[in-house]
């Protein structure tokens, strides 16, 4: 934390407002298609009047805050955002950051698989677990069949 953080001194609006413009930092991610995602990461920043970032997970704007962490450097602010859906397995996070006219800075951001998250099962998945249940009532019914027949006396 820190000393390894990301900043930017982007200037102005248009530093956060559009997808794949600005000033900003992208990384790719190999998710699961159908699986929920939980971020979180820190911010800082120092002085300035007006700040803002803006987060787009797999194209679509999930988060535009202003002034989140005004004059708050060196310490940082935890920001959390759940439930965003991959579509694909490569997810494409960009936060996009500006300071006017100073520097905001960005720090440990994490992504984790959601709380309760799963994928939607396979159909191949789907068949073994209906065979599964078919075989045990099967047995189940075969063990009952043998049970009536004992006869004792």
């Amino acid at each position: 934390t820190g000393v390894r953080s990301v900043g930017s001194a982007c200037v102005g609006p248009a530093c956060t407002s559009t997808l794949d413009s600005g000033s900003y930092i992208q990384q790719t991610l190999g998710t699961v298609a159908g699986q929920s995602y939980d971020l979180s990461f820190w911010v800082s920043e120092n002085s300035g009047p007006t700040s803002a970032f803006s987060v787009f997970w797999d194209g679509n704007l999930i988060a535009a805050v202003t002034n989140p962490a005004n004059n708050s450097r060196p310490n940082f602010l935890q920001f959390s955002y759940s439930g965003y859906l991959a579509s694909t397995g490569a997810t494409v996070l960009q936060v996009h950051g500006r300071q006017d006219p100073a520097t905001i800075f960005f720090d440990d951001f994490v992504v984790d698989v959601s709380a309760g998250s799963g994928a939607v099962p396979e159909p191949a998945t789907w068949a073994m677990m209906l065979a599964g249940f078919g075989l045990t009532g099967a047995a189940l019914r075969r063990r009952r069949r043998e049970t009536v027949r004992v006869s004792f006396g």
